[in-house]
């Protein structure tokens, strides 16, 4: 697995989400989240590289980003829903 997916609620929520990930130095970016991946109608998703997802996710949490789903790609092109 290469990437996660941090779904979170919005686009200007997602664009937050990143700026505090940039300031930790950890890298992420701003996609549409894919539709047969969309929890409750989230639109966009942090990508960030899978050995970074538990430190992004957790950083979030720890500065009151709510984390929808987390998912991780697998090789085929699909995503496969994780606790992280």
């Amino acid at each position: 697995m290469e990437f996660y997916l941090l779904a979170l609620r919005s686009l200007t929520y997602a664009q937050r989400a990143r700026d505090i990930l940039g300031a930790a130095g950890i890298r992420a970016a701003v996609i549409k989240t894919p539709s047969g991946v969309s929890p409750k109608g989230c639109s966009h998703s942090l990508k960030v590289r899978s050995q970074e997802a538990a430190r992004a996710a957790a950083h979030l949490r720890s500065q009151g980003i709510n984390i929808e789903k987390i998912f991780a790609a697998t090789g085929s092109g699909n995503y496969l829903e994780v606790p992280l």
